[in-house]
This record gives C-alpha cells, structure tokens and sequence, in this order.
C-alpha cells in the first residue's frame, strides 16, 4: 500500500483524537450534566436495544447523518464504516459489490447469492441486482459487521445491512426537498403525512422522489454521455396502532433507466497501450443502456402479550430489468491490436451482450421475542422464502465486431443464446439468548438450522442442459459473554459462523461447467468494547477479530464451448481473517461533534490451486489493509438561525477491484496494475443554513470527492482487462422546506 498516504492520514487522526480527549476533558468541570451523546436505538438483535448494549460490530446512521454525507443509495456510505467498502460491479448498472472485512461477492446473475445482506424493512433483497437503487425517506441504516448466521441465516456471511424507511408521524406535515449539481443532477423529493386519524389509531404517509443525472463519462466513439439516468422511486406507508397490537404496511417502487456503463479496456487509451488518457473518456462499439424496475410490499405486525412479543414480517417483491453492454471496452477493429506481450492477453473480439430478467421472491418469518425474565433475553422464530428468476442472453462475439447483427429487435422473436431458470427455497429455525447470571454478566447462544434447495435450468442452441435438484442442511452458531464494567463501559467476546448457500453457474456453456459448487462457511471470533465516557460525551467502540473462512466462492475463468472461456463461481480455497476497528465519537461542545473511526485487516489466502497452479498470491477484490473516516459537525448559532458544517475525510489504502485468476501473473507472482485501485483520501463537505422554527427551512451547499479521486472501482477480464470508474468532484445545491 501507499505508506506516504497512510503516515499522512494517521498524522491528522492521531493527533486529532488527542486533542478531541483534552477538550472534552477541560470542559468536564463546567458541565452541567445535559450534554451527552444521544442514545442511538437499533433493532440489529430483532428486538429494539441501544447501539451500546448490542455486542456485534455494528456503525449506525441516522437520516440526518445520511444526508449530511451525501447519500444517494449506499454506495455513497463506503468507508463510513470501519473494513467496509460499498462499490458497484459497474459492467452491469445497479449490481452491488460490497466488502466486509475482505468478503467480497460481484455477480451480476440472478442465481448468484451475496455474502453481505440488505435487508429494507426487514425483507431481505436476496440478489446483488438491484441494491443501489435510490434512498430517500430513510430513518436508519444499521451496518453488522461479522457472520450474521444466527439471527438472519444465509448469505449473511460477511454482514448485514438493515436499511429502515421512516414511519409515518403523529403530525401532519411534510417536506419538499430540490437538489441540482453538477452533470445535469436534479433530484426532487416530496413526503407528506397524514398525521392520527381513526381516533389517533392510523397513521399514513407518502413520498417520492425523482432524479436526473446526465452521465460523467463520454464515449468518444460515438459522441454520447454515459452514466446518464433517470430515477423514479415511491413508496406509501400505512400503519395501525391498537391496544397491544400493531401493523404496518409499505409498498414500494423503483424505476431507473441508466445509459452505459461506461467501461474502459485498460489497454484501450489515446496511445493504445496502458492506462494514460482520461479516465472518463472511453471507447465504445456502442452505448449500452439499462432498464430496471423493482415493486414490493411488506407487513409488519406485533402483538404484545404477557409472555412478551410475537412479530411477523412478511414481504413479496419482484424485480425485473434489461441491460445491454458493450462488455469488451474496445471500439473500432481497425485500431484492435493485433499481438499483446502481457499474458494472457489475445486478440480482442467483441463482446456485447444484452440481457432480460424477472425475479419474484416471497418471505415471511414469524418470531417470538421476550425480555420480561430476569435471567433470559431471547429471540425464537422460524423464517420461510421462496424465489423464481428466469434470464435470457443475447449475445455478440467475434472479430471485428459486428454490432449491427446483434438482435436488438423484438427479444422473443429472436433466439438467445442462454436462458436460465432458477428455483429456491430456503427454511431454517433459529433462536438466540443472553443468560443473566449476574446484573453484570451473561452467556449468549444462539443457533439456526437451515434447509436449502435449488433447482436450475440451462438452454443453450447446442443443447439442453439442467443442473439436478440439490439442496444444502447447515447449522450455524453464536457462543459468547457480555461483561458490563459499569452502566457505560460494556466488554464481549463471541464465536460464530456463517454461510452462504452453493448453486450453479448460469454463464456455463459446457455441462461439466454447471455445477453445483458447495456452500463456503466461516468460523469468526471476535472481541470488543462498547463504551460512553466524559459524562457520555465520549463513546468509544473497539473491536478486533479473527475468522477461518473455507470454500471461498469466487469467480474464475475456465476453457467453454467453441474455444470461448466461462466465468464461473466455484470454491477456490481457504483464506484467513484478521483485523481490528476503532469508532470514537467526541461531543466537544454543543456546537462541536467530531467522529474518527480506524480499521486495520490482515486477509489473504493461504490455499488457492487451480490446475496445480499456486494463486494464493492474489489480493482478496476489495480488501484494503488500512482505512479510517474522520468528519466534523459544526453548528454556528446566526440570531433566529443556524449554520450547520458537515466536513468528512475518507481514506483508503490501495485494493484490487478484480482479485480473480484473470488479475495476476503467476510467472511474476503479482497482480495486474490496472486492477489497483491506488490509496486515496476523498473529501466531502456540506454547509447548510437552518432557517424558521425547528430548522423549517434548509438550503445547503455540497461537494463530494473535493479531492478529485481517480481510481477503478471495479474490474472484470472479459475480452482484455475492463475497469470501471466512480464518481469524479460533485458540487450542488440543496433547498428543503418542512411543513
């Protein structure tokens, strides 16, 4: 990694933290008592707890803290939190490639399961497609750092992230907030409450949001903007309050229409070799698009009883979406190279490929949750999904490229070359306790029985090919202690595992390519402090952790059909996990919070062989060594009004955004460059002016990576090396009024 950069962060961090803990330390005296640190209330245990008593790695944002980050969907938040890097595939718009702790899962394909959860209002979104769809109106977001295996099962593996839509009011009121920026951003939003009716018993609420963007990139082959889009979100909550009994029902939709992506060959610059033209302009056959919609509605319901609550979150959700990319990143034949010296390069051809897909999942899950006992705190349920995709691939390969015989008519009157079906089902009971042997310590257990199946179809025009019916029995754990030193300090230790389930390679085009490959599981320890201090005007949360994670599902490239090659999923190897995490908050004054988190991981393989050759040497796609956040909340007092200055530094040192058998050289033992993301510190900041009565009006100005960052965030090997590049600097301007 760059040392210059990380002696240059730490030199900021360090001194910084010393100076947060003088200050508050001289302001002890004075206090008066009233100035603490506000609870912070998290439901990452099922049950509703402070941030401070849950015993899980665990960062908490509230919709004042997404805003004053500048979040449009969660990829905004990477490196908010410690080990934790929230990117997109960038090959195929609005696919999630998240990173927990050197985790890393990037598939496009409907049938591939994530190892990080999302979770909206408690329905998990069970495809890496469609994740970084828009927020707005959001009250939290809870990241779980570690296996989740217990209390949320599957897929869980490397963490989970618990997105929570806010919940209609008692008031009625609302809010209109209008965004325009740079590259043509417009966003509107609007939420409206109906405010108690039915003898105060129902509340109801609306919102909606509309945005606009014209694109960052430019495809100089063609002349169009890429990365343009177009966004369209609702979602309608109505809620019951009885005696006792509770319900809750949300729809929700999202459309987004995207021009792209905007992939670059990383051979495929001004002068043809290397990565030294603008990153931002790129060369292109064609443009590519994409075109998603997702709905969904979801119940929930609780019902106080003596014995404690009985809960029930129910949801059905569809997702379906057409992409069209020119996937090899190249443009013109006549400018293809014709012999590359850096294996295992050959000659390019084109690869554009488009792609139709529907998804339907329903789940329900039923718990039992009591905390009424003096000796037990726990959780029993039982959760049940099932899910149904189909996929069909066009595709056009060859040499030159022939964009113009590509099927873009009518799909169902032309013959693809793929169509996938997939069916799942999954079933597990689980249950969880904190056993209270004293006022100051108790045992956790907790475990989960799970049952998968999967049954997949694949037809190709050289045949029929079907993968058997195949399901999985797992059972994970969770062991631990809680500690509390005193009513603020909290100490805890746990063992726990996780799982993700196998499946099959959808993109295979020989049989002995599909599968099944088997699930990977992982054995986590971890040991951590919670802990408020100054009169609750310093938290401090630390962490550190271990973890055997076996069968790792990864992405490599084997010999297909027609002397092509196949991308599939399989276990590759073994790898093993270490790291440490700090998050520190620092109430200086009333006008003054600062935040400095740090996170340090050691993760690589210790077995990776693929046809009796050693890869082990390979980064793990999106693990960094070393990276910390820091940021500052500065309110000015201005008469009747406020100035509110959000300023946060992100920093991370170099990762591979590939981590693939395609992004090294076993000759040489190294991993490609242009794969790298190099060590950077992003600079975003957002002042604001707080007018009227409660800040009824706001106008801000934002500017997100002031540094101007230019890095990769994610890569494939396709037809030659392809990266993909986030966001370049953003400025704009921000009015909200509250009514």
């Amino acid at each position: 990694m760059n040392t210059d950069s990380r002696k240059a962060f730490l030199a900021v961090s360090m001194p910084l933290a010393l100076l947060l803990a003088q200050s508050v330390y001289a302001q002890q005296g004075d206090a008066d008592g009233q100035l603490t640190l506000e609870e912070i209330v998290v439901t990452a245990q099922k049950r509703e707890q402070s941030i401070q008593d849950v015993p899980i790695s665990v960062t908490a944002l509230d919709g004042a803290a997404i805003e004053n980050n500048g979040a449009v969907n969660i990829e905004d938040l990477s490196g908010v939190a410690p080990n934790v890097q929230l990117t997109q595939m960038g090959v195929i718009p609005n696919v999630g490639s998240f990173t927990i702790r050197g985790m890393n899962f990037t598939d496009p394909d409907p049938n591939a399961d994530p190892k990080t959860g999302v979770s909206l209002d408690g329905v998990f979104l069970t495809r890496n497609n469609g994740v970084l769809m828009d927020m707005f109106d959001i009250e939290r977001i809870e990241i779980l750092r570690g296996p989740q295996g217990t209390l949320y099962g599957r897929n869980n593996m490397a963490g989970t992230i618990n997105l929570v839509s806010a919940r209609p009011t008692d008031e009625s009121g609302g809010k209109f907030k209008a965004t325009v920026g740079d590259f043509g951003q417009q966003i509107f939003r609007a939420v409206l409450n109906s405010g108690s009716f039915a003898d105060g018993r129902m509340r109801a609420k609306v919102a909606l949001s509309s945005r606009e963007f014209d694109g960052q990139h430019e495809n100089v082959y063609t002349g169009t903007s890429l990365g343009a889009q177009e966004a369209r979100s609702g979602r309608a909550t109505l809620a019951f309050d009885g005696d006792g009994f509770d319900i809750t029902l949300i729809a929700d939709t999202v459309t987004d229409d995207y021009i792209g992506p905007a992939t670059s060959n990383a051979l495929n610059d001004v002068d043809g070799v290397g990565r030294d033209g603008d990153v931002y302009k790129v060369y292109q056959d064609v443009d590519g698009y994409s075109w998603f919609e997702t709905s969904g509605v979801t119940l929930e319901a609780n019902n106080d009883i003596s014995a404690g609550t009985i809960t029930i979150v129910a949801g059905s959700r569809q997702l379906e979406y057409e992409t069209f990319g020119d996937f090899d990143g190249y443009a013109g034949a006549a400018d293809r190279p014709r012999q590359l010296t850096m294996p295992p390069f050959s000659l390019f051809q084109a690869f554009h490929v488009r792609r139709f897909a529907d998804h339907d999942q329903q789940s329900v899950e039923l718990r039992f949750t009591d905390s009424h006992s003096d000796l037990f705190d726990y959780v029993i349920g039982m959760f049940h999904l099932q899910e149904e995709f189909t996929q069909r691939n066009f595709q056009n390969v060859g040499f030159p490229p022939r964009p113009q015989v590509f099927p873009l008519t009518d799909p169902d009157r032309a013959p693809p070359l793929l169509s996938i079906g997939q069916e799942s089902v999954s079933t597990s009971f689980f249950g969880q306790t904190d056993i209270n042997l004293t006022d100051q310590f108790a045992l956790v257990a907790g475990a989960r029985f799970n049952m998968d199946d999967k049954e997949v179809s694949i037809t190709r025009p050289n045949g029929f090919m079907e993968g058997n019916d195949v399901d999985w029995d797992e059972f994970t754990w969770k062991a631990g202690f809680n500690f509390y030193a005193n009513d603020d300090v909290m100490f805890y230790a746990s063992a726990a595992t996780g799982y993700k389930s196998g499946g099959y390679n959808s993109r295979a085009t020989l049989p002995q390519n599909v599968g099944p490959y088997e699930p990977e599981t992982l054995l986590s320890w971890e040991a951590g402090m919670k802990g408020d201090f100054a009169d609750g005007r310093v938290r401090v949360n630390a962490a550190a952790f271990l973890g055997d994670y076996e069968d790792v599902h990864a992405a490599q490239r084997r010999p297909g059909a027609g002397g092509q090659f196949d991308i599939l999923t399989d276990n590759l190897g073994d790898v093993e996990i270490s790291g440490l995490e700090i998050e520190s908050t620092f109430l200086v004054s009333g006008q003054l919070t600062l935040s400095a988190n740090l996170a340090w991981l050691d993760a690589g393989w210790v077995e990776y062989t693929i046809g009796g050759v050693d890869w082990s040497f390979l980064d793990l796609r999106g693990a960094t060594d070393f990276n910390g956040y820091l940021a500052a909340d500065y309110t000015i007092p201005l008469g009747q009004n406020d100035l509110a200055i959000h300023v946060d530094a992100r920093h991370s040192s170099d990762f591979n955004v590939n981590g693939t058998t395609s992004s090294g050289n076993p000759m040489t033992r190294t991993s490609y460059p242009f794969f790298i993301a190099d060590a950077a510190t992003t600079v975003n900041a957002n002042i604001a002016w707080l007018g009227g009565e409660d800040g009824r009006y706001r106008v801000s100005l934002y500017g997100r990576n002031l540094t101007d960052v230019e890095n990769p965030v994610s890569g494939v090997y396709l037809s030659g090396p392809v990266v993909f590049y986030g966001m370049p600097r953003q400025v704009g301007l921000e009015v909200e009024v509250n009514f």
